[in-house]
C-alpha cells in the first residue's frame, strides 16, 4: 500500500526534497560583478516591469500586449502569455463581462537584449501559464476554456494539442524534456504527458484547485500548490505518485506560486490572499514573511540568495533575502503584477 505523509510528519522531508540532508548540493556561484534581470508581467497595465539586480534598479516598463500573465525564458527570449479576455475573479458573472478580444490572444516573444516584442505566436486562446522545452524548440500552453494543452513550435508552428481535465492552468516540463505536468483547477487533477507521443501517461487527484507546479532541480520531485486545499503537494517522478501533503501555515493562506532553491533544500510558496511568502525547509519547518497584497508569481535569483514576489493588489515587487527571510527592498510595478521570471544578463543601463 502506498504511504502518503501528511503534515506535520517532519521526518519525511529529507526524502521529499530528494536531497541528502548531510551533503546538500551547493547553489551556483555567479561571477563577481554579474547581473540578472527580473521581469514582472502586469496584467492590468498591459506591460512588464524590468529590474536589474542585484542593484534593485528599475530599468524600464515596456508595453507588450494585452493582459500579460505567465512567462517562460529560453536563451535570450522571454515568452509572455497574452490575453484579450476580460478579468473575471471569483464570483464574477462572466455573462455580464464585455466580449473578449480574441485577436489579442497569443504568446509574445520578447527579445531581452533589445527590450521589445519581436513576434507574437497565435493559435492558443486566453493563455495563462507557459512552459518551454529545455532545447527551446517547443512551447506548452494550457487552454483553460477548451481543456487543452497546446504544443507550439518556437517558430509559431502548430504541433497539436492534448485533451486534459477541465480548466488547465499550471504547466511544467521535466529537466530532460520528456514529461509535462499540468494542473487542472476544475478537475482537481494533475496530468502527466509524454512530450514525444503527446499521450497522457497518468492523471490523478492533486488537492482542491491545484494551481502552480514546478520541478526540483534534479527532476526527482514535482511540487503542486493546492489553492483551496491550503496545501503543498509533493510528487515522486519515478513512481508518479503523491508522497506528501503539507498544510501551509498562515491565516487565509491560498498557496499559489512555487520556487525551489538551486540546492533543493527548500520550497517557497506564495499564499495569494494570505499575503505572505512561506519557506518550507528540508526539516519540514515553515517560516513566513508578509510581502504585499496578494502575492502570486515568485522566482529565485540565479544564485538562490534572493527571492522575488509579484504582489498583485499592492502593485509592487518584494525582494527577500533567502537566508534570513527578511525583506531587502520593495519596488513599484505596473498594474496588477502577476507572473515573474529571472534571467542572467550582462550589467547595463538599458532594458
Amino acid at each position: 500500500m502506498k504511504t502518503i505523509t501528511i503534515w506535520p510528519a517532519l521526518l519525511a522531508f529529507p526524502f521529499l526534497l530528494g536531497c541528502d540532508q548531510h551533503k546538500p548540493a551547493q547553489p551556483p556561484k555567479l561571477a563577481a560583478g554579474a547581473c540578472w534581470r527580473v521581469y514582472t508581467a502586469n496584467e492590468l497595465s498591459d506591460d512588464i516591469t524590468v529590474l536589474e539586480e542585484p542593484a534593485h534598479k528599475l530599468l524600464a516598463t515596456v508595453k507588450v500586449g494585452k493582459r500579460p500573465r505567465g512567462m517562460a525564458v529560453s536563451g535570450g527570449t522571454l515568452y509572455i502569455a497574452l490575453s484579450g479576455w476580460p478579468i473575471a475573479g471569483p464570483g464574477v458573472d462572466e455573462d455580464k463581462l464585455p466580449p473578449p478580444d480574441k485577436t489579442a490572444d497569443g504568446i509574445g516573444a520578447f527579445d531581452m537584449a533589445n527590450g521589445k516584442i519581436v513576434k507574437v505566436l497565435h493559435g492558443v486562446a486566453n493563455p495563462e501559464q507557459l512552459a518551454v522545452s529545455p532545447d527551446g524548440k517547443m512551447l506548452y500552453s494550457p487552454d483553460e476554456d477548451a481543456s487543452l494543452v497546446h504544443f507550439i513550435g518556437a517558430d509559431g508552428s502548430d504541433h497539436g494539442s492534448v485533451k486534459v481535465a477541465p480548466e488547465p492552468e499550471g504547466v511544467a516540463v521535466s529537466p530532460d524534456g520528456k514529461q509535462l505536468y499540468v494542473t487542472s483547477e476544475g478537475g482537481g487533477t494533475v496530468s502527466i504527458i509524454d512530450t514525444a507521443t503527446q499521450k497522457i501517461i497518468k492523471s490523478f487527484p492533486a488537492g482542491e484547485r491545484p494551481r502552480g507546479v514546478t520541478f526540483s532541480p534534479d527532476g526527482k520531485r514535482v511540487y503542486v500548490s493546492s489553492e483551496l486545499g491550503g496545501q503543498l503537494i509533493a510528487i515522486d517522478t519515478t513512481t508518479m505518485g503523491i508522497t506528501a501533503k503539507m498544510a501551509i501555515a498562515g491565516e487565509g493562506a491560498k498557496p499559489m506560486g512555487l520556487a525551489v532553491t538551486p540546492d533543493g533544500a527548500a520550497v517557497f510558496v506564495s499564499t495569494g490572499r494570505g499575503g505572505a511568502l512561506v519557506r518550507v525547509g528540508q526539516d519540514g519547518s515553515q517560516k513566513s514573511l508578509v510581502v504585499g497584497t496578494r502575492p502570486w508569481g515568485i522566482a529565485l535569483s540565479p544564485d538562490g540568495k534572493l527571492i522575488y514576489t509579484a504582489n498583485g493588489q499592492s502593485n509592487d515587487i518584494t525582494i527577500v533575502n533567502v537566508a534570513d527571510m527578511k525583506e531587502v527592498a520593495r519596488i513599484k510595478s505596473g498594474g496588477r503584477p502577476w507572473g515573474l521570471k529571472v534571467a542572467p544578463q550582462a550589467c547595463s543601463t538599458t532594458p
